[in-house]
């Protein structure tokens, strides 16, 4: 009897430092690459390639695989999202930012916006 709960608890010792091992590993690992963030010229909002540098050079957007961003002012067609279903005789609303939405002069401003929402 003693030597069963010797083995389970010798076991339970070993199963755990295990998980925390790897919990640590997990939670402490870093993405090794940088989004390269592309902005196209005359854009509204004063978005500039040197502005977006200027607040990436502190900090900037790491990714688990490479990635480059285009900023542009165009609207993505149904063509270019993969994934997007319509559903036949619902309206669907949006911006056509491929799903980024707040962006402009107006986001975060309850009193600037849509009329009657909040």
């Amino acid at each position: 009897m003693t030597t069963s709960v010797g083995w389970t608890a010798l076991g339970t010792l070993l199963l755990s430092s295990l998980l925390g091992i790897w919990g640590y590993v997990t939670l402490t690992a870093q993405p090794q690459h940088t989004v390269q963030i592309t902005v196209d010229e005359g854009l509204p909002w004063q978005i500039t390639q040197a502005t977006v540098d200027a607040a990436t050079a502190d900090a900037p957007v790491r990714s688990w695989e490479q990635v480059t961003l285009r900023v542009t002012d165009q609207y993505f067609t149904t063509a270019q999202r993969p994934g997007l279903h319509r559903t036949p005789g619902l309206e669907h609303r949006g911006s056509g930012c491929a799903g980024i939405h707040g962006a402009g002069p107006t986001a975060g401003r309850a009193d600037r916006g849509t009329p009657g929402r909040r």
